[in-house]
């Protein structure tokens, strides 16, 4: 499961990898179009086997097909890398278009599920519910897709997180707004794939929030939410009471044997990541770690792996190789460490690109003696003019890649150094604020503005009331067309403002965020 604290965008690519012979592949594409393709996911069994599923837009109306938004497919590959077969979709035609953000997970011996939102049929905006399908372990569906959420009304279910148990049974959970405020909700289904019983809210205690989805090594399951832990066995009951672990925003739990895990999380403003042991009650075992090395500059989705034998893997969206005051093209960094939480190495960028690109999203996972990461890589050329400001491409080109290294020794990724975001477009003549896209948006939106000569410039976020919320961009820049990011994670659902303040200029724009 990952953390979104950046924005999921598209991805698309080439045909795949032929020339790939060896156990270690450094930047191999995984989709087989140059399409717009997204959110990609993957898991791995105990042989290193792998399937990677993401969106796809391949199929899309904008491509030439019918289908009204992305559909979900998938690509599974043996431990060496080398893909299995080609590209398949999961999500039916049937099922048209608008499916995305899949999640995976897989049992030791192959089976696997994957879950996504999708659009329920109702007509009703943002109304989504949440689906899943069921596979095999030589990679064929046991049955057709599925509708998990069992809410017969309009409010959006999204973000389907999915864990499959060694004995077949598997539990899915999603946001929900069934209630209003934002729950999580959870489906647990037997190894058959029947359900057991029907759709639970997660958070027993009333305590809003989005849980985090974890298991322990003895079949048990868990939800951590808030700050608080709720443990689950594996016949989709409760074990225990509700623990306060304390760490309310954010956070990552991996199971560590039957009586502990690790939790992770990030401190804001700050971006600060930090590792600590606690017991299932609760308890911390040890002290708290920082992860990141850079906290002067934000970062995107994290997500953490563990292996077999303990050693730990924490990766996320890193801007600190971004142009100054502008969230620009970002990179995918990790950090090792072993068994005892001692930090192997120092933060290492994970892609390999032959040119600056930006990649976004990582997902993480332990394959045998290696770690095998996906991303998704924007290489959409820019257009002149421009797509207006509040569109995003859905012909955009943008690859999920994925990389396969030995944990022992990892390769670094070049850093290119600083590179502004000016278009190669003209000169702009005035300056301009434009409307952020996507809007509404869900914890990261991008916000364009045009500088027709050098100056400095402030672009700031605030409130209803006027409050200030975050400072986005303060800094000198030459003339031309930008754009900057505002990362809302932490922040609650409503209008907000935002301001571009130069010498000569001021303007203001409204946005929604929701959650």
């Amino acid at each position: 499961m990952r953390i979104h604290i950046g924005v999921v965008v598209l991805i698309g690519s080439i045909v795949l990898l032929t020339f790939r012979q060896f156990a270690f592949a450094q930047d191999f594409r995984v989709s087989e179009t140059s399409h717009a393709h997204f959110g990609p996911s993957l898991a791995a069994d105990s042989t290193g086997t792998f399937v990677v599923v993401w969106s796809d837009g391949r199929n899309s109306i904008e491509n030439g097909g019918q289908d009204t938004g992305t559909a979900i497919y998938g690509q599974r590959f043996a431990a060496d890398g080398l893909p299995i077969g080609g590209n398949f979709r999961v999500s039916e035609s049937a099922l048209g278009g608008g499916h995305r953000v899949p999640s995976i997970s897989m049992s030791k011996n192959g089976v696997f599920v994957v879950s996504w939102h999708g659009p329920s049929g109702s007509g009703v905006w943002r109304d989504a519910d949440i689906y899943a399908r069921r596979y095999n372990n030589n990679g064929t569906p046991s049955g057709p897709s599925f509708r998990v959420s069992d809410d017969s009304g309009t409010s959006a279910q999204i973000a389907a997180e999915v864990l499959v148990l060694d004995n077949g049974s598997f539990v899915i959970t999603w946001f929900d707004r069934r209630e209003g405020p934002l729950f999580s909700y959870a489906q647990f289904y037997d190894s058959t794939g029947a359900p057991r019983g029907v759709n639970f809210r997660v958070n027993a205690n009333g305590a809003p929030g989005i849980a985090w989805l974890g298991g322990f090594e003895d079949g048990r399951f868990f939800f951590m939410w808030a700050g608080y832990l709720h443990i689950y066995g594996a016949d989709g009951l409760p074990t225990s009471g509700i623990a306060n672990i304390g760490k309310d925003v954010s956070a990552i739990g991996i199971g560590i044997g039957t009586d502990s895990l690790l939790v992770v999380w990030v401190s804001f403003p700050q971006y600060k990541i930090f590792i600590r042991f606690y017991n299932t009650h609760g308890v911390a075992l040890s002290d708290s770690f920082k992860v990141r090395d850079d906290f002067n500059n934000p970062m995107g989705m994290m997500t953490a792996a563990r292996s077999t034998s303990g050693e730990i893997i924490i990766t996320w969206q890193d801007h600190r190789n971004d142009f100054p005051g502008v969230i620009g093209d970002g990179d995918i960094y990790a950090q090792r460490y072993n068994r005892w939480l001692a930090p192997i190495g120092t933060n290492f960028k994970v892609n390999h690109e032959s040119e600056e690109r930006s990649q976004r999203d990582p997902s993480t996972i332990f394959s045998l003696s290696n770690f095998i990461t996906v991303w998704w890589e924007d290489q959409t050329p820019e257009r002149c003019p421009p797509l207006p400001p509040d569109i995003v491409d859905p012909r955009g080109i943008t690859p999920i890649i994925g990389t396969i290294q030995p944990f022992a020794n990892p390769t670094p990724g070049q850093v290119f150094g600083w590179r502004t975001k000016r278009s190669k477009c003209p000169q702009p003549s005035q300056f301009a604020l434009h409307q952020n896209y996507p809007n509404p948006f869900n914890s990261e939106t991008t916000i364009p503005f045009d500088l027709p000569h050098d100056g400095f410039v402030d672009i700031t976020v605030y409130d209803l009331l006027g409050r200030s919320v975050q400072r986005l961009v303060h800094h000198s820049f030459k003339a031309g067309r930008y754009r900057t990011t505002f990362n809302a994670t932490g922040l609650s659902s409503g209008i907000y403002f935002y301001r571009f303040t130069t010498d000569q200029f001021t303007q203001s724009r409204g946005m929604i965020l929701i959650k």
